[in-house]
């Protein structure tokens, strides 16, 4: 019996320091996959954007590279471009994260439509226009500000091209749930 215990024991000690071991060396690179214990963090794949949703920033027929899976291991950033997997289209959608969990989330009358606030603040697009949106738009996002009481809640994201214009963005399908972002832009 006491070999067995003396086994065990030995056992139990070779599991925890390996696993030291490895939560030591932590994330690594390798075949354009970073990896963090067993899960994908992110590989490295390149796209064409089609489309002007995110002109200034990004044109229409620019090559950009993804990290696809970035978010299993990283949180949601504002401001980050990320590919979104947005229903019935083949191919994923470009947008930037303007809001995410636990920002407020209101609307001001504005000339021409509604300004979207986050934390209190005129989002504005990579040039400084403010988005304006029009009443499409502004059901939308009413809906999920009466909702959660003007905060974005637990892992959602609003999502917003560079247009200052409505777009295909959460403006038309609403807040987003992070576990359908599919990738981190490199820019």
């Amino acid at each position: 019996m006491e070999i067995w215990a003396a086994a065990a024991v030995l056992s139990a000690a070779f599991a925890a320091a390996a696993l030291e071991l490895f939560l030591f060396i932590g994330p690594f690179a390798g075949n354009g996959m970073v990896l963090y214990g067993d899960t994908a963090c992110g590989e490295i794949e390149h796209y064409t954007v089609n489309g002007n949703s995110m002109g200034g920033l990004l044109e229409d027929g620019d090559e950009i590279a993804a990290s696809v899976g970035y978010y299993n291991c990283h949180s949601v950033a504002r401001n980050d471009i990320v590919l979104f997997d947005y229903a019935g289209n083949p191919n994923p959608v470009l947008k930037i994260v303007r809001g995410i969990e636990g920002d407020s989330l209101s609307l001001l009358p504005a000339e021409g439509g509604w300004s979207i606030l986050v934390n209190g603040v005129v989002l504005a697009n990579s040039q400084g226009q403010p988005y304006i949106i029009g009443q499409q738009g502004h059901e939308m996002l009413s809906l999920y500000i009466s909702d959660y009481n003007g905060i974005i809640p637990g892992n959602a994201c609003l999502l917003l091209g560079n247009l200052p214009g409505e777009t295909m963005d959460s403006t038309r399908f609403g807040l987003v749930d992070i576990s359908g972002l599919i990738g981190k832009v490199l820019v």
